[in-house]
């Protein structure tokens, strides 16, 4: 997914070319400094609890979902973190 700086609203695309404004909630490193985070949500969705981590390819600021558990845990921790509130991450099959 391609992502595009517009304040805390950007334009993601994913790989069948379908755009998609999403709400920009957070953006941080991992803790080796490797990956670089990004916490999004859909302004449209009416839960406002859901909320998607995703991280930054090296390349044209690729967005790409996060997948490792361990990876996972550590956005929830930062999400937690940042906003008080616990399991506020989702995942597909939820």
């Amino acid at each position: 997914m391609n992502m595009e700086e517009d304040d805390r609203l950007v334009s993601i695309q994913d790989e069948d070319g379908n755009e998609y404004r999403v709400e920009k909630i957070a953006e941080f490193d991992s803790k080796d400094g490797l990956k670089h985070f990004v916490l999004i949500k859909d302004p449209a969705d009416e839960d406002e609890d859901s909320v998607y981590p995703m991280y930054c390819t090296e390349d044209d600021f690729n967005l790409v979902d996060v997948t490792d558990p361990e990876d996972r845990e550590f956005c929830a921790e930062v999400l937690d973190a940042l906003q008080g509130v616990e399991g506020l991450l989702k995942t597909d099959d939820e």
